[in-house]
């Protein structure tokens, strides 16, 4: 039984909240709300079922979705997603529970995904026609102003799409769009309105940042890559996760929330080490592109729970407002961080001075936007 969602009560919350906007900004809601690709994927699904042969037209008429384009841009991600469904959609349940069983790491629990989807197929359908029906970006879009400076969110409508689609228990901003795999977010129930507006967060984090990304192929792209993560996802997490420990959210298995307390707690210790990569670079003569992968490869979860750890000492510390004047420019949010909970040594520091002085920075339209 699906239970009711969006409940109005997070909403409140955030329009009382100290410097949360009472006004909602203008959206076309049914515009940004993309099921183009979950209604293909249930054609599909349903051919499978009966027995019918799925001919290349039908796979590509999936895959031209916008949602899919961005998930499978390459055949060989096409070829495994094709192999999920036919797997699993036959009817004869065996092949997907043995595929499942025999399978290791995430591969297992993308297989266990497809199961899911399989099995929910009626609740997954109510709950697309529940968010059709709902306002759920709107309230993404109010709850994610808290995290941002004054009046941010207003400044322009949100023109940024939710592209819902199946491909593994994940959502993730894309250059253009959100994209959410639809039973993640009813697995989030009414959780997931902060989820969606931990996404919209990296959205506006982008706007607002005053540097360029660098080319992938740049000496310290995986060091500003690291930093990056650290700050986005660090400030997003206060969104949806809150507070630490993580107790229960919906959605996240207990082995996931079990591994994000121990990496949140451990955090100090990792930051240490990354101060050691950090050290190894200011230090190092050459091309110094594998110590900068090196720095990244040190974090866990995309960089979430220790991003979440730096980001929680500067809120207990110095209030959420602090953490508002920082939004955009990781090299200030280690700064503040530094002043809280001095982890890093001073040569690392002076090093990512240095770094943020010969950061490429953005012109024309995007430094526009950051001096309204």
């Amino acid at each position: 039984m699906l239970p009711m969602r969006f409940p109005i009560h997070c909403l409140l919350l955030c329009i009382f909240a100290p410097g949360c906007s009472t006004v909602a900004p203008p959206v076309d809601h049914s515009a940004l709300l993309d099921g183009a690709a979950a209604e293909r994927f249930w054609e599909l699904q349903d051919q499978i079922a009966t027995g019918e042969w799925v001919g290349d037209n039908s796979w590509d008429a999936m895959f031209a979705t916008p949602a899919y384009q961005w998930q499978a841009s390459d055949e060989e991600a096409r070829d495994n997603i094709r192999l999920r469904m036919r797997t699993a959609f036959v009817p004869d349940r065996s092949f997907i529970e043995k595929s499942a069983y025999h399978a290791q790491g995430y591969t297992k629990i993308r297989w266990q995904h497809f199961m899911l989807i399989r099995d929910q197929r009626a609740d997954l359908e109510l709950y697309y026609q529940q968010l059709h029906d709902g306002d759920i970006i709107r309230e993404a879009l109010t709850l994610v102003q808290e995290y941002l400076p004054p009046n941010t969110v207003q400044l322009e409508s949100w023109t940024m799409p939710v592209r819902l689609l199946f491909f593994g228990p994940d959502a993730f901003a894309g250059e253009d769009a959100i994209y959410v795999d639809l039973l993640h977010a009813m697995e989030r129930d009414d959780e997931f309105v902060l989820l969606l507006a931990h996404e919209f967060h990296h959205e506006y984090y982008a706007q607002l940042t005053p540097f360029a990304a660098p080319d992938a192929d740049a000496e310290f792209f995986w060091l500003m890559h690291a930093m990056q993560r650290l700050h986005q996802e660090g400030v997003a997490d206060l969104i949806d996760k809150r507070n630490f420990p993580l107790k229960s959210q919906k959605g996240l298995s207990r082995a996931y929330i079990a591994n994000f307390n121990q990496y949140y707690r451990d955090a100090r210790r990792t930051l240490k080490q990354f101060d050691d990569a950090l050290l190894a670079m200011s230090r190092a003569d050459g091309d110094r592109s594998e110590l900068a992968r090196n720095a990244w490869k040190l974090l866990h979860y995309g960089a979430h729970p220790e991003g979440f750890y730096m980001a929680d000492v500067i809120r207990k510390a110095q209030g959420r407002a602090a953490l508002l004047e920082d939004i955009g420019n990781p090299f200030a949010f280690i700064r503040r961080f530094q002043s809280v909970d001095p982890v890093f040594s001073d040569e690392a520091m002076a090093f990512l001075d240095a770094l943020e002085v010969d950061a490429p920075r953005l012109t024309g339209a995007a430094e526009e936007l950051l001096l309204r």
